[in-house]
């Protein structure tokens, strides 16, 4: 059926306008038509002024297709109606990005994350703990889990969904807006979960230091504003000898012998061999360091 464009209410979508799409489609519209109609749902609406009710047509799936008509100068466009509710339009547009779309892995997670949260409201009984059992007179059967039905349409592995949604979710909304337009980091799994690791001010934080050019990426700024966690008492050693190039001790039944040949390498000058061992031991006890810690590779 022919729709006037004008006719067409688009409303809020999950992925916004490509221009390289839109561009591309408006030399393919131009050169062999439109190959693919859109598709909208139709409901009655209100006629501004009064008088009869009137129809109103919804954007279901082809924004793209639409806005390269539009640009073309096309008043009006072929169009598949549908009837259905809200929730079922929002699926559905999910549904077609999820197998046609070129999206990001920031994307692709919400896309899928509102599906969850979608399809679970049409089908309370999938939710995790729900009551599956079939009901009534004919035991009607029970609709798949989300996962399940989810991994059958978009042929993503139900780990792979996992995933995405679990790190979209742990990202906040205002930095997820911030990133959306650096594939460096919306397309990139490991720099999502870098992101998604942590808290909402330090998520803030690290983008703030790749936007102001002092990091890399989410990763070198996590680095960057972790706290250092302390060094173990055997790091803490090991770093001293290399730092001061001192050889390890072998074994020996006599620790002040073995004292004294570390004390020599250490050249510590000023005071008596048995004066500096005395001294060392002491200070050994207060540090809880025994000279088989030292020895340690």
């Amino acid at each position: 059926m022919m729709l006037s464009i004008n006719e067409i209410q688009i409303g809020k979508r999950l992925r916004g306008l490509r221009e390289a799409a839109v561009t591309e489609l408006m030399e393919s519209i131009n050169r062999l038509g439109l190959r693919t109609p859109i598709t909208v749902s139709s409901r009655p609406a209100k006629r501004e002024g009064g008088g009869m009710d009137t129809v109103a047509f919804d954007l279901v799936a082809g924004q793209h297709r639409l806005e390269a008509c539009k640009r073309l100068g096309w008043e009006e466009i072929e169009a598949s109606i549908v009837q259905m509710s809200d929730d079922e339009r929002e699926l559905w547009e999910i549904d077609e990005n999820l197998c046609r779309a070129e999206l990001s892995e920031l994307e692709r997670g919400e896309h899928l994350a509102r599906r969850k949260t979608l399809y679970e409201a049409m089908h309370p009984q999938t939710k995790r703990g729900a009551n599956r059992e079939p009901s009534g007179q004919f035991g009607q059967t029970v609709a798949p889990r989300f996962s399940e039905d989810t991994a059958e349409k978009t042929g993503t592995a139900d780990t792979t969904i996992r995933r995405a949604i679990r790190r979209v979710v742990k990202i906040d909304e205002k930095v997820r807006d911030r990133i959306r337009d650096n594939p460096e980091i919306a397309d990139s799994g490991v720099e999502l979960d870098a992101l998604a690791s942590l808290d909402t001010q330090q998520q803030r934080e690290a983008v703030s230091l790749v936007e102001n050019g002092k990091a890399a990426g989410i990763r070198e700024a996590k680095r960057l504003i972790e706290p250092k966690a302390p060094l173990s008492k055997e790091a803490q050693i090991r770093a001293l000898r290399e730092r001061e190039a001192v050889p390890s001790i072998g074994k020996s039944d006599r620790q002040r012998e073995s004292l004294k040949q570390l004390l020599r390498v250490l050249q510590i000058a000023g005071f008596a061999l048995d004066t500096r061992v005395d001294f060392a031991l002491a200070c050994l006890a207060v540090l809880n360091v025994s000279l088989e810690d030292l020895r340690a590779p």
